[in-house]
């Protein structure tokens, strides 16, 4: 499976909005990543992407206040979990005369199904344009939400005093961790840098004296995959890189490493499975920093059930000096049957080019005309390795696939071959025919034994291999130690 970075550009109603999200297809859609760029000015506006495979985005705006739903089974449809709601003028949501929402910082998700929760920083509750508290919504497996109040999460509140708040949801461990934008050397436990809640909105642990954390510039964080690793901008444009313990889905942080970036505001960060962070830069835009890793390799989960069938041709053609054939006609060869699974084979005449040697390659496609190499380049070429490489009968030979006039020729004794090329494991083998081999050579029935190697070749003294033994009319191969 490979990765697939899409773009989507929507406008509606001035509301502009660039997504930048990198996919892994299946049976859903699957995030590595998403940001949301305001184009005429960066906030911390926030996007979660949960199991139903939906973008929840969070508006600050007096006008279009709310959590937007964006399906991309569904592109041209967005809509707003307070749906039906109505807007005091200021951003404040109601439903039936329930105050239930307004512009926001940030949202995240716990849990999943009927245990879903969506967590959200509201300006716009309990007043218009000056709530700034942090509300808990018990929302379930349902993108809508009624006449009911959300629950204010006061102490959790009482830290994050300032309006630019951003929210990121732990999918293992059922926490959201709450950051704020805080200059360098702002950061205390009064008003610290991020926090983290559990559920309930009790404070689990409070990041204003983490060590290396002097601030939060733009509030930008990440968890990684399984949550081992988090990573924050500080207060002077740092991006500090934790280790992460869980005891009792409670976090602990040991400082891993620090990496510059370019002195800007962080507004969203996430790590990839490679252990890079991708970060949206309020002025210089979208960069992938580099975290320092051990590892060096590095697995991309996938759905299991999706398997990658090659595809190979009906057959392919020796070229060169075989059969009738040679190289001042390029449309012409001999075809090598497909025998399943990337294996094709025949029966193939190696020429003699005038020093008792043909020399050969395969290719899936034959040109038009004598001199037509464009069309035969448009394939795929299986050649040696090195120019002019003998061939050994009966063993296995390492071959390249390249495209190009760059292919290199096999050597072979002029002979008939039974001709193996495997594309799948790129190797071939060619064994002399004995039938038109050593077979062809007359010896009187009641002359002694002769030996001959496996290119046809008399040997006097055999020794060490394996040989061709003809002693009247009875062929046999023999192991001589």
């Amino acid at each position: 499976m490979g990765t697939t970075l899409k773009l989507i550009l929507f406008l509606e109603k001035q509301r502009r909005a660039l997504f930048i999200t990198m996919l892994i297809r299946g049976k859903k859609i699957r995030k590595i990543l998403i940001f949301l760029l305001y184009l005429e000015i960066l906030k911390t506006t926030w996007v979660e992407v949960k199991d139903n495979d939906k973008l929840y985005l969070s508006d600050w705006s007096d006008a279009y206040p709310g959590i937007w739903i964006f399906d991309p089974a569904k592109p041209t449809a967005i809509n707003n979990i307070f749906a039906g709601a109505t807007n005091d003028g200021k951003g404040k949501l109601s439903i039936d005369g329930v105050d239930v929402g307004g512009g926001s910082t940030g949202v995240a998700f716990t849990g999943n199904g009927a245990n879903r929760k969506m967590f959200i920083y509201v300006e716009d509750l309990p007043t218009s344009n000056g709530g700034n508290k942090l509300y808990k919504y018990d929302i379930g497996a349902e993108d809508t939400w009624g006449a009911k109040e959300p629950v204010q999460l006061a102490t959790a509140s009482s830290k994050l005093i300032n309006t630019n708040t951003g929210l990121l949801g732990s999918a293992l461990h059922n926490v959201v961790f709450c950051s704020q934008t805080r200059n360098a050397n702002q950061n205390s436990t009064n008003i610290p840098a991020f926090i983290v809640i559990n559920e309930d909105g009790d404070i689990i642990f409070n990041g204003g004296d983490l060590e290396y954390l002097n601030g939060c510039l733009g509030g930008g964080m990440a968890l990684n995959a399984d949550e081992t690793k988090f990573a924050i901008i500080d207060g002077s444009a740092k991006i500090q890189v934790y280790d992460v313990n869980w005891t009792d889905n409670v976090p602990s942080f040991t400082h891993y490493c620090s990496i510059s970036t370019n002195d800007q505001e962080i507004c969203q960060m996430a790590f990839d499975y490679s252990g890079n962070l991708h970060c949206i830069n309020r002025k210089h835009g979208y960069y992938v920093h580099a975290v320092p890793n051990v590892a060096r390799a590095v697995e991309t989960p996938a759905k299991a059930q999706f398997v990658i069938k090659p595809v190979y041709p009906d057959a392919i053609y020796a070229i060169g000096n075989v059969g009738d054939y040679n190289w001042e006609d390029i449309s012409q060869g001999v075809e090598l049957d497909h025998q399943g699974d990337g294996v094709y084979s025949a029966n193939v005449d190696v020429n003699n080019s005038g020093d008792g040697y043909g020399y050969l390659q395969f290719a899936t496609t034959l040109g038009n005309t004598a001199d037509d190499w464009d069309t035969v380049n448009s394939g795929i070429r299986y050649g040696a390795l090195t120019a002019d490489e003998a061939i050994t009968s009966g063993e296995a030979t390492s071959m390249t696939n390249d495209s190009g006039s760059d292919t290199q020729s096999w050597k072979a004794e002029a002979n008939t071959y039974k001709m193996i090329v495997d594309i799948k494991n790129c190797t071939v083998t060619m064994t002399i025919d004995s039938t038109t081999g050593a077979d062809s050579i007359d010896i009187d029935n009641n002359t002694p034994a002769v030996y001959y190697n496996l290119q046809g070749v008399e040997v006097t003294n055999p020794e060490n291999g394996i040989f061709i033994k003809k002693q009247g009319n009875k062929v046999t191969k023999v192991y001589i130690k």
